[in-house]
């Protein structure tokens, strides 16, 4: 939600199902034209790209991430709480530094779960 002062406004991301949805086609289509992948026609990728020019959608980079063809630029946080201001900090400075260096960040908290078996539930993602 962004407020302006006067009126909340809610602002939707563009998504990969709204670009299938105007172009008349699957996501994995949409995933297909987007990543310049074989399997549909020239035809179909020029009317995917002109949905999602329309509709101004931009790609996550955490979803880029999972079908590129290269290392993906992830790093992983686990602290046992982030209800602890330590971690609150060392999570926001990480997050700078990855943002500036292009790299994405999953964070998670050991809270509910002793710490062994959080870190094998995390590492199967």
């Amino acid at each position: 939600m962004l407020t302006t002062g006067a009126e909340d406004i809610e602002v939707k991301r563009v998504t990969i199902n709204d670009v299938a949805a105007r172009a008349g086609v699957s996501r994995r289509t949409v995933t297909r034209a987007l990543n310049d992948m074989d399997g549909i026609s020239d035809e179909t990728k020029r009317r995917v790209l002109e949905a999602g020019a329309q509709l101004g959608y931009r790609p996550s980079r955490f979803a880029r991430s999972l079908v590129a063809r290269e290392k993906t630029r992830t790093l992983g946080l686990m602290v046992s709480s982030f209800r602890n201001p330590y971690y609150t900090e060392i999570a926001g400075d990480l997050l700078d530094c990855a943002a500036s260096g292009n790299w994405q960040v999953i964070m998670a908290s050991s809270e509910s779960a002793d710490e062994t078996t959080a870190l094998r539930t995390y590492s199967r993602r």
